[in-house]
């Protein structure tokens, strides 16, 4: 318990962590915390490799920190964390639940504004159909690697989508729709080149999805639309189809 006189943390409604009074942050929690209705942010490494955490209420947390809950995955899957619900949460920090095998996420927020590189990877079929919201601003590299999605969804964006979002030897993405966004040409979904990543170098925009079975592309301003066939990772073949900017509607099977 901190003490009731401290003017800048305090353990509010016994929660059996600590509360940065002033930003409604919590800085410290173990296994058995139990967030405030108050709280509103969870620090980084909050929960950071911590055994046997198996059940997290988030109440009002609108923020969670950088790798805040990420490798918290020792025990049997009895012992793990197995299922959080993120439809209050706005801001997923970089590596927020990385590694977290076997994590099922109930629902997302639908006002989703940022999720950092490799929140969720490693996590795999964390949710079965995926919406991006509207209010999406960034997605970061390597967010949901090694993810496995029935279906996923962004809507009407001008989100700053980079890297290999939804890649990995063992990622699914059985439907991606893009509707109504403007993707930039520093804009990536899925796998930057190598000439992207190291020199710079800059070919427009390529939508990579590893063993994808479809992409509709509806209303969406693009520079380009390309892929490889690597059998090593599994990327779709789309013959390097260019699709020019105004281009209304694009569907490719999977070979």
């Amino acid at each position: 318990e901190v003490d009731p006189y401290n003017t800048v943390y305090d353990s509010r409604e016994q929660c059996r962590g600590i509360v940065e009074t002033a930003t409604n942050k919590l800085i410290f929690a173990n296994k058995n915390t139990t967030i405030a209705t108050t709280v509103t942010e969870l620090a980084d490494y909050l929960f950071y490799d911590c055994n046997y955490l198996t059940t997290i209420d988030l109440k009002n947390v609108t923020k969670i920190g950088n790798h805040t809950f990420g490798y918290s995955t020792y025990g049997t899957s009895e012992d793990r964390l197995s299922s959080i619900n993120l439809k209050k949460v706005t801001w997923i920090g970089e590596g927020a639940f990385q590694n977290c095998q076997g994590l099922k996420v109930s629902s997302f927020c639908t006002s989703l504004e940022y999720v950092g590189a490799n929140a969720f990877s490693q996590c795999g079929n964390i949710i079965n159909t995926l919406t991006l919201p509207t209010t999406l601003t960034y997605l970061g590299n390597q967010a949901f690697y090694n993810c496995s999605f029935t279906k996923v969804t962004i809507e009407e964006s001008n989100a700053e989508i980079i890297g290999s979002a939804f890649l990995g030897d063992n990622a699914s993405v059985g439907t991606l729709v893009i509707n109504n966004t403007k993707l930039y040409e520093r804009i990536k979904l899925g796998y930057a080149p190598l000439e992207d990543q190291y020199y710079g170098v800059s070919y427009g925009i390529t939508v990579y999805i590893g063993k994808s079975q479809k992409v509709s592309i509806k209303n969406t301003i693009i520079s380009d639309v390309g892929a490889i066939d690597d059998e090593q990772w599994g990327y779709s073949n789309f013959g390097g189809k260019t699709v020019a900017s105004g281009y209304t509607s694009y569907t490719k099977q999977a070979d």
